[in-house]
């Protein structure tokens, strides 16, 4: 069976450093095979991260703005039928998915993020090769030291 979690402290550059791990223990011809198991937090929060998104049909984005830069999620891609190869969508090739009937309501939060607000909430619906998907993006805006909005963090369902 498995056995823990064990915290085990140890001392680098000076520093506490803690460390998971986890015994492992089975039956190994007349005697016993113990195995210490350590456990990476960071790895640990990705994986719980990943069957979050998974579970909760939920995804993320950030997009700079100023640079163009964005990135992804890796379940955004999933609920966008995208190829993460293929890289994050631009603005205007978002926008093309998203229904025309909707796309008003979507502008109009863009257009608020631009000039001002800080945060915005809207529900869509995107046409993505398996049918209409409905999709609520929570945004909120950074700005810079004049209040031009330079960065967004998007979560979507």
């Amino acid at each position: 069976g498995e056995l823990g979690p064990y915290l085990q402290v140890d001392v680098a550059a000076g520093a506490p450093v803690t460390s998971t791990l986890y015994f492992r223990v089975q039956r190994f011809g007349p005697g016993l095979l113990v195995q210490f198991v350590l456990h990476d937090d960071e790895e640990r929060q990705f994986a719980r991260l990943e069957q979050i998104q998974r579970l909760g049909s939920l995804g993320w984005a950030e997009a700079d703005l100023t640079s163009g830069h964005a990135e992804w999620s890796s379940y955004l891609y999933v609920l966008l039928e995208r190829d993460p190869a293929d890289g994050p969508m631009g603005m205007e090739e978002l926008a093309r998915l998203v229904v025309p009937a909707d796309l008003p309501a979507v502008k109009v939060a863009v257009a608020g993020l631009l000039t001002g607000s800080e945060s915005a909430d809207v529900r869509f619906r995107v046409r993505v090769s398996s049918g209409l998907r409905d999709i609520r993006v929570i945004v909120q805006a950074a700005r810079d030291s004049t209040g031009r909005s330079t960065c967004s963090t998007r979560s979507c369902a």
